[in-house]
């Protein structure tokens, strides 16, 4: 069985361990690296992490808290790998994208025909 494991943590509008001028009312992207735990090879989810104040509703690709902080971004990555795990790669990258946008979620094979 393939489970998945968080290799690192990257925001390209906040550097770890910074906080935003106010942690209560933010929007911040992150993008947790992912791969194969004993494999090799990481894959990018984003998601962005709101506060309730900036926030309209939690969905796909939205993870809404009542004050932004690292350690929690860390807990709710955790806990839903510690959810994800299938036959292949694939299936557990297919799970983790029903919450967050893998990157290669719509990715495509280019074949011979186009």
């Amino acid at each position: 069985m393939v489970k998945a494991e968080l290799r690192r943590i990257h925001s390209p509008d906040l550097s770890e361990p910074d906080l935003p001028p106010d942690p209560t009312d933010c929007v911040v992207l992150v993008q947790a690296l992912i791969g194969p735990k004993d494999g090799s090879g990481e894959e990018s989810f984003d998601f962005e992490v709101v506060a309730p104040l900036s926030a309209s509703s939690p969905g796909r690709g939205r993870v809404v808290v009542e004050r932004f902080d690292w350690p929690s971004v860390r807990t709710h990555i955790t806990e839903r790998l510690a959810s994800a795990q299938g036959h292949s790669w694939s299936d557990v990258a297919r799970q983790l994208d029903q919450h967050w946008c893998w990157e290669f979620a719509d990715y495509r094979e280019f074949g011979a025909n186009g």
